[in-house]
C-alpha cells in the first residue's frame, strides 16, 4: 500500500510539472532559450526575410536582457524597416543613452530624425559624436551619405568623405570624392585623387580620361595635353579622345600637337566640316595658307555660311600673295590668282597679275571681258568701255556685255550720246523694259523731251513693281500726269505699304 502511494505521488508530481511546462510553453514557447540564442535566431529570421518572426524573437531577447546593446539596436532597426518610427526611436534612444559605443543606435536615431523632418537635429547628433570620435570610419561614411542627400549640405558631405578617406581610404569613397569635387568645380583638389586611380588602374583608359578632363577644366592645358598623349597610347582609335586632345593642345598653344590630332580626325572622317574648320584655322595660323584653303575647299560645294566663304577667299588671297612673293605665279596660275583677287574685291591686283597675259595675247576675248569687268567694278568707266568694245568686236551678240558697255558709257558725262546709242541697240535686241526705261532716263536728262515722250508711250507696262514705279516717275518727269497717276495706282496695288 505504501509503495502504491509513493508511485502515485511521483506520477502526480510529474503530471503537475508537465502541466506547468505546458502552461509556460503556451505563454512563451521560447522560454527555454537564452537571450543570446533568441537574438541569433532573430538575426537568422531577418536574413530569411521573415521580419515578423525576427521582430518577435528580438523583442523577447531585449525584454529579457535590456543591457544587450546589439540586440536593442537590431530591434530598433527592425521597427525602422517596418516604418514604425515611434517604437524604433524609443528603443534606439534607450540603447544610445546606456551605451555611447552603440553607433548602430546612433545611426538609427539620425535616420529617424531625418525621416521626421528633423534633419538639422540628425546632422547635429552625428556631428557632436564625430567631434569626439573623428576616426570612426563607419559613422563618418554614414554621416557623409546622409548629408549628401540634399544639395545644401553637399559641403558637409564632402568634409565627411574627405575625413573618412584619411581614416580609411577605399576606392568607393575616392570615386565619390572625385565626383563631388568635380561637381563643385574644385578640380585641383580632385586631381591627386584621380592620379591615384590612374596609377592603380594603368590598363583603364577611363581613369586617364577623367584625369585629362580634370586638368583641362582646371585650365592646366599643358598637363591635360600630356595626359591625353598617355591616353592615346592606349586608345589611339578613339575619335572622342582625339577631339578633346586637339582642343587641349590648342588651349595650351601647342599648334603642332593640335594639328597632329586634327589631321587624324580629318582623314578618318572624310573631311567633315567640324574637323575641316579647326584644321584650316591651324594651318592658317602657321602661315600654310595653301593647306588651309585645301581644307576649306570641299566645304564650298555645300552652301557654306558667308563667313566661311569669305575665310576661304582670304586664304586663297594669302596663298597667292605668298606665291607672288616667291615668284611662283606663272602661266595658267595667273588666271587662278586673278580670279581669287577678284573674289576678294582686289580688282587692281587682278589686273596687275594679268599684265603679262595681256602683253602676250592682247586680243584674247576672255581676257578683254575680264579686264573690262575689273575696271567697271572700280568705276574706271572709260577703261571699262574700252575693253568691252574690243571684246564686242568679235562677240557682237553678247547682250550682257553690251549692257555693261551701255552702263559704263552712261556714267561718263561726255559719252551720253554713245550711251543712248548703245541702249537703243539693246532695246532692238531684247524686250527688257528696264533697259528701255534706262534709255528714257538718259533722253530726259538730255532734255530730248519729244523722243522721251514717244518712247514712254510705246513702252509697255512692266510686271515688276519697282519698274512700274520707275515708269511712273519718268512719266511724271515728262509731264504726263495722267500716265504717272495710272502707274502709281498700279504700283500701290502691288505694294500698298509703300
Amino acid at each position: 500500500m505504501a509503495f502504491r502511494l509513493r508511485w502515485l505521488a511521483v506520477l502526480l508530481s510529474v503530471a503537475f510539472f508537465g502541466v506547468i511546462l505546458v502552461y509556460v510553453w503556451f505563454h512563451d514557447p521560447y522560454f527555454y532559450w537564452s537571450s543570446e540564442a533568441l537574438f541569433c535566431r532573430a538575426q537568422e529570421a531577418e536574413q530569411q526575410g521573415d521580419l515578423k518572426t525576427a521582430l518577435e524573437l528580438a523583442t523577447k531577447a531585449w525584454q529579457r536582457q535590456p543591457d544587450l546593446s546589439d540586440c536593442g539596436t537590431f530591434l530598433g532597426w527592425l521597427y525602422l524597416k517596418q516604418r514604425q518610427l515611434e517604437p524604433a526611436g524609443e528603443i534606439l534612444g534607450q540603447v544610445w543613452e546606456k551605451d555611447s559605443k552603440a553607433t548602430g543606435a546612433l545611426k538609427g536615431l539620425a535616420q529617424i530624425l531625418n525621416k521626421t523632418d528633423k534633419r538639422p537635429q540628425a546632422l547635429k547628433l552625428l556631428g557632436d559624436y564625430l567631434k569626439d570620435n573623428p576616426q570612426d570610419a563607419e559613422v563618418l561614411l554614414f554621416a557623409a551619405q546622409l548629408a549628401g542627400q540634399q544639395d545644401k549640405d553637399k559641403d558637409l558631405a564632402l568634409k565627411y568623405y574627405q575625413q573618412h578617406y584619411r581614416v580609411q581610404p577605399t576606392p568607393e569613397v575616392r570615386r565619390t570624392l572625385v565626383a563631388l569635387l568635380t561637381a563643385s568645380q574644385r578640380y585641383r583638389e580632385a586631381i591627386p585623387l584621380q592620379e591615384e586611380v590612374a596609377a592603380q588602374n594603368p590598363d583603364q583608359p577611363e581613369a586617364l580620361h577623367q584625369l585629362a578632363l580634370l586638368h583641362y577644366w582646371s585650365r592646366d592645358y599643358e598637363a591635360s595635353t600630356l595626359v591625353y598623349q598617355r591616353l592615346l597610347e592606349q586608345a589611339a582609335e578613339n575619335a572622342t579622345y582625339r577631339q578633346e586632345a586637339a582642343q587641349a593642345a590648342e588651349a595650351a598653344q601647342d599648334p603642332d600637337e593640335a594639328l597632329k590630332h586634327y589631321l587624324w580626325l580629318y582623314s578618318h572622317s572624310n573631311g567633315k566640316k567640324e574637323h575641316a574648320l579647326p584644321l584650316a584655322r591651324l594651318w592658317s595660323q602657321k602661315g600654310n595658307h595653301a593647306e588651309a584653303a585645301a581644307a576649306l575647299a570641299p566645304l564650298m560645294a555645300d552652301q557654306p555660311a558667308p563667313d566661311t566663304v569669305r575665310w576661304y577667299a582670304l586664304e586663297l588671297l594669302l596663298m597667292w600673295e605668298e606665291a607672288k612673293r616667291r615668284q611662283l605665279i606663272k602661266g595658267d596660275l595667273r588666271w587662278e590668282a586673278a580670279l581669287t583677287y577678284s573674289y576678294g574685291r582686289r580688282f587692281a591686283d587682278a589686273i596687275a597679275i594679268l599684265k603679262p597675259v595681256e602683253r602676250d595675247n592682247p586680243k584674247y576675248p576672255r581676257l578683254l571681258l575680264f579686264l573690262g569687268q575689273m575696271h567697271f567694278y572700280q568705276k574706271h568707266w572709260g577703261q571699262a568701255a574700252h575693253y568691252f568694245r574690243r571684246y564686242l568686236e568679235n562677240n557682237p551678240d553678247d547682250v550682257t556685255t553690251r549692257q555693261l558697255l551701255a552702263e559704263a558709257l552712261a556714267f561718263q558725262p561726255k559719252a551720253q550720246g554713245e550711251a543712248l546709242e548703245a541702249y537703243g541697240d539693246l532695246t532692238k535686241r531684247t524686250n527688257d523694259v528696264g533697259l528701255r526705261l534706262r534709255r528714257i532716263t538718259l533722253l530726259l536728262k538730255a532734255k530730248r523731251w519729244e523722243e522721251a515722250k514717244q518712247e514712254l508711250q510705246e513702252c509697255p507696262v512692266p510686271q515688276e513693281p519697282q519698274l512700274i514705279k520707275e515708269q511712273a516717275r519718268l512719266l511724271l518727269w515728262s509731264g504726263d500726269l495722267e500716265g504717272a497717276l495710272d502707274r502709281y495706282e498700279r504700283f500701290l496695288k502691288l505694294d500698298p505699304r509703300d
